[in-house]
């Protein structure tokens, strides 16, 4: 599994970092950055996509095909 930012849809909410303050932070424009790319927790990772409000936090398999959010 692997995971980025769109960084021009981030609104810097700060739920996935409330979710996972391990794996993200807001940066000096107060968007999220990923902070930590060895945590490996699949659920952490789904919860703090999914709490995102924007769906700036993108979730994709090991192939590169979309798993979060999906595109319709």
């Amino acid at each position: 599994m692997k995971f980025r930012i769109s960084r021009a849809a981030c609104i810097g909410n700060g739920r996935c970092v409330d979710v996972a303050p391990q794996l993200f932070a807001l940066d000096h424009f107060n968007k999220a950055i990923i902070i930590n790319v060895e945590v490996t927790d699949e659920d952490t990772i789904m919860d703090a996509a999914q709490a995102c409000p924007v769906q700036a936090v993108i979730v994709e398999n090991d192939s590169g095909g979309r798993i979060y959010p999906l595109i319709d």
